[in-house]
């Protein structure tokens, strides 16, 4: 039972990390060809993914129990493994990515990176012109009109632009769709079992 459960859980991480990794190339060509309007269909199929692989995966894995039932706490720890082996994935992926595939991804991704904050901070403040400093490091600083400091993100190596993007965009939000889809599990084979209980003979 417990082979079958982890090779289970193997199967949808991996699933779901390889899924991510293709998408966020073709996002990267879509941002290529100035395809900008299609961003929001990108995060649309992020957030499909993240919910069908987890749904999928734990339900495989309720049905294989004997008494088909799963407690919220089995159920968020197996959605747990399928996001921390899909945060791995797409970690060496993008790592791949910035330090090998494409060594100006990374300097485009700080320039857009300084070009998207310079632009939000300038609309957003009382003064047109805001004071930008940049240290020996590369680490730039924004003031506001109001005295506010802002540091824009800027990457020095590879493993920390992906390391970064892996963690904030699929694990995090990996474990919170978790929360969701366990509790709906768990909920939903209640009900059932309930229903049963309490039909006639």
């Amino acid at each position: 039972m417990i082979k079958k459960i982890g090779l289970t859980i193997l199967k949808w991480g991996s699933l779901l990390g390889i899924a991510m990794a293709a998408l966020l190339r073709l996002k990267v060509y879509a941002n290529h060809l100035d395809m900008y309007s299609v961003k929001g269909i990108f995060d649309l199929l992020h957030v499909l993914l993240f919910i069908g692989a987890l749904y999928l995966c734990i339900k495989e894995v309720r049905d294989i129990l004997p008494d088909g039932k799963i407690a919220f706490s089995k159920a968020f720890g197996i959605g747990s493994g399928v996001s921390i082996l899909a945060f791995f994935i797409v970690l060496g992926y993008l790592y791949l990515y910035y330090d090998i595939i494409d060594k100006t991804a990374l300097p485009e991704l700080n320039a857009r990176n300084y070009q998207l904050y310079t632009n939000k901070i300038a609309k957003d403040t009382i003064s047109p012109t805001p004071t930008i400093t940049t240290d020996t490091t590369g680490n730039t600083t924004i003031e506001t009109s109001t005295g506010e400091k802002i540091r824009i993100p800027h990457y020095d190596n590879a493993l920390e632009a992906a390391l970064n993007y892996s963690f904030r965009d699929v694990l995090l939000l990996c474990m919170l769709f978790n929360i969701f889809v366990s509790a709906y599990l768990y909920r939903r084979k209640s009900i059932e079992i309930t229903k049963q209980e309490d039909a006639p003979e």
